[in-house]
């Protein structure tokens, strides 16, 4: 019995020291659980600050492509209206030239041509004049007239001089304001390229960041499964213990019973003589052969 009790105490204290591993583990375990979680909400935090900038690369890159597919049709549009331009300033020219030439071909005042017509036309209606004369007179007429008509010519060449001069003062305010669209587009473009630049290089500046977190989330999670294991190990070992413990007392209980029962009936056997030769009883005696059923007690 001496051995089994002693073997008892073994047990508890084993179980002892592995309640205490256990308890060890078990608030190591939950420091790196918090760590791992603070860890966790760190990444978390990076990767929401990440996606806002890759939000934010999007949308200026969305932009620029915008402001590139302006930049190409303003080009366009450009190109066309110089063209139109050159077209019209050469067509300007030419109809200036024209219009001199006219201008210097007649090498007379409209106002001087008609006052001449006028003189030439009244000394007709009112001067007799020999058919030579006359004839003379109607051919200066039709010749100054002739010269009236290159004058209206001239005079259409200036207004269609003057429409095309209008169209390119349009086309010319048309071509700045273009040509400053494209520049602050273009100015545009190259502030998203910087910005673009700098979101890209701050991206690529938190990569090692968070694989240097992954790496430490990784290691607390192994360090964490190791200790799952090392507490269900544990355990495992508390099962055992608890299963000897309980062989230890029942064993031990079962050793106590027998012991009793052998006082118990040496106890009997030796009130039994007792009463044989008459001899006094204890009460402990008593009780036994009571118990024992050897002696009767009235009314039971």
């Amino acid at each position: 019995m001496e051995a089994a009790k002693s073997s008892l105490e073994v047990l508890k204290a084993q179980r002892e020291e592995l309640r205490q591993r256990l308890h060890q583990i078990r608030d190591e375990r939950r420091r790196l659980i918090e760590e791992l979680n603070g860890l966790r909400s760190k990444k978390k935090e990076i990767i929401n600050q990440l996606r806002s900038k890759r939000e934010e690369l999007k949308k200026i890159l969305e932009e620029r492509k915008r402001l590139r597919e302006e930049i190409s049709e303003l080009k366009e549009k450009k190109k066309d209206t110089l063209e139109k331009f050159f077209e019209a300033k050469r067509k300007a020219e030419e109809i200036k030239r024209e219009y001199e030439e006219i201008m210097k071909s007649v090498g007379i005042p409209e106002r001087v041509i008609r006052q001449r017509i006028r003189r030439l036309e009244k000394r007709i209606e009112t001067q007799p004049l020999s058919k030579d004369a006359e004839r003379d007179l109607v051919m200066r007429v039709g010749h100054l007239e002739a010269l009236l008509q290159e004058i209206n010519r001239a005079k259409s060449l200036k207004r269609k001089q003057i429409e095309i001069l209008a169209d390119l003062e349009r086309w010319r305010f048309f071509l700045r304001d273009t040509s400053e669209g494209i520049r602050k587009r273009v100015e545009r473009v190259k502030e998203i390229n910087e910005q673009a630049s700098k979101i890209i290089e701050e991206l690529d500046s938190r990569k090692p960041e968070i694989e240097e977190l992954n790496n430490k989330m990784r290691e607390l999670s192994d360090k964490i499964d190791a200790m799952k294991k090392d507490m269900d190990q544990i355990f495992n070992e508390l099962s055992v213990i608890r299963s000897k413990l309980e062989e230890q007392r029942a064993k031990i209980e079962g050793e106590r019973m027998e012991r009793e029962e052998e006082i118990k009936t040496r106890i009997i056997t030796e009130a039994k003589e007792k009463l044989k030769s008459g001899e006094k009883l204890t009460l402990e005696e008593l009780k036994a052969l009571i118990e024992a059923g050897v002696i009767k007690v009235p009314g039971k």
